[in-house]
């Protein structure tokens, strides 16, 4: 029988590392380094109590961790490293492996040359042809993703640079909102697309006896919204302009079959099915220019600026541009038509809303012969009026993600009515943006508010 001296020549001669795990984490090495350790651990003496090696050898460390808890179950198995790859002070690599087992309650770690079957070897190698190949293939796929998302990108910008012009274009067709200023001076617009360009418009124009503001909210947001803002605009442009028609509920049902017309909506091979909902309001001072029996000096008009396109008076050809020196308002009646658009005013901080008939303008099954309502509010001084698509109330936001909603779009005007109407605009912004946070907007936006 070998005695423990022989034990530990044997493990020397085997070039292996027997230790056994002390309760302080250290190991006691039995015998002497082996050949295939010595290099790395030069000062080590035999049976030396306290060794380390996870200090030099930081996958050891590791695998100690797992063999801690190896150990405390009581395996009976042996529990391996796998291979690992340490390089000596002269710069050569050598393999390593690991193994730990329990002998009654000692606690063994065994440290020896990795050793491979030549069938082991022949798998390492294909795995790594295998790897080397996975790896040129991905390294192509990368290249070739990079470069899809560089011409993506390029289509990207001379996409959106198109659009930006388009919207240019779009700005330069459509009537200037801000010419409602010159209009009615008390009054603001809200004009926000979701996309760049917008499928919502404001239409305003001077006319004979008084003030057309338009509001309106075409199929789509976007270049298709834009495109039928084209087709809406040329119809109220024809109707008010070449027509001389102001009955807003006339300017409706006439608008409706101009778009039909326009887009063969009205033939059985149309490709589109498109329209629009609006709100048409006409502000009538109720005396015409032409007509008016006061001296120019007493004109109840602002002709230098007002609402209405005056180059002389009847009874003075030379006319200069004189402004009212009355202090009454010249408007006295709004009338509103809408489809599927509501006007709201108030009238002694009272909130009154006239809604729209239920009837879009255009599309296939539109009724071209429906007869739109007029609804006729004298006008008195403090009186407000509102009109808007429908982009605000349906915005979602707030902390459950829900629409901003018709209710507290009404509440937000009333707290905010009685102020000047640049502050409000300012206000119904800032609500907006508060509200709707990092949301993406969902809608074209547009509002017009307005007053006397």
């Amino acid at each position: 029988m070998m005695d423990e001296s022989n034990i530990e020549g044997l493990f020397h001669h085997l070039d292996m590392a027997v230790m056994e795990r002390m309760n302080d984490g250290s190991l006691q090495l039995t015998g002497d380094i082996p050949e295939c350790l010595r290099r790395f651990f030069p000062d080590v003496p035999s049976g030396m109590r306290g060794f380390r090696p996870e200090e030099e050898f930081p996958f050891l460390e590791n695998f100690l961790f797992d063999a801690e808890e190896w150990w405390t179950t009581g395996n009976t198995e042996k529990l391996k490293s796998g291979p690992w790859i340490e390089t000596d002070p002269w710069g050569n690599e050598c393999e390593f492996e690991a193994t730990a087992l329990s002998l009654g309650k000692r606690k063994i770690l065994i440290i020896e040359m990795a050793r491979y079957s030549y069938e082991e070897k022949q798998a390492f190698i294909q795995k790594s042809r295998e790897l080397r190949l996975a790896y040129h293939h991905l390294a192509k796929a990368e290249a070739e993703v990079k470069k899809a998302k560089e011409i993506a990108e390029d289509a990207n910008q001379k996409l959106l640079s198109s659009i930006r012009y388009a919207k240019t274009i779009q700005r330069s067709l459509l009537p200037n909102p801000e010419n409602i200023s010159h209009f009615l001076p008390n009054s603001f617009f809200l004009w926000m697309p979701r996309d760049i360009v917008s499928g919502d418009f404001i239409f305003t124009a001077r006319v004979g006896e008084g003030v057309i503001v338009a509001m309106i909210d075409c199929t789509g947001h976007g270049v298709p919204g834009a495109f039928m803002t084209m087709i809406a605009s040329s119809g109220l442009k024809q109707i008010i302009t070449d027509e001389s028609i102001y009955d807003p509920a006339d300017i409706l049902k006439r608008l409706s079959a101009f778009v039909k017309t326009t887009l063969h909506q009205d033939t059985d091979y149309a490709l589109s099915d498109d329209g629009l909902d609006a709100a048409i309001c006409f502000v009538s001072c109720g005396l015409s220019v032409a007509g008016c029996p006061l001296p120019v000096a007493n004109c109840p008009l602002p002709v230098d600026s007002g609402p209405f396109s005056v180059a002389k008076h009847p009874t003075d050809n030379t006319l200069q541009p004189a402004t009212c020196k009355q202090q009454a308002t010249p408007y006295t009646q709004l009338i509103f038509a809408g489809a599927k658009q509501p006007l709201i005013y108030f009238h002694h901080d009272e909130l009154i809303v006239i809604k729209g008939d239920r009837q879009s303008l255009g599309y296939k099954r539109s009724d071209v012969n429906f007869d739109y309502t007029n609804h006729t509010i004298p006008i008195e001084k403090g009186m407000s009026f509102y009109m808007l698509t429908d982009g605000f109330a349906d915005q979602h936001g707030g902390d459950e993600s829900r629409r901003f909603g018709t209710r507290r779009f009404r509440n937000l005007l009333k707290e905010n009515a009685h102020l000047p109407f640049d502050k409000q605009r300012e206000r119904l912004l800032q609500a907006f943006h508060e509200y709707k946070g990092e949301k993406e907007t969902r809608d074209d936006v547009t509002v017009v508010g307005f007053g006397f």
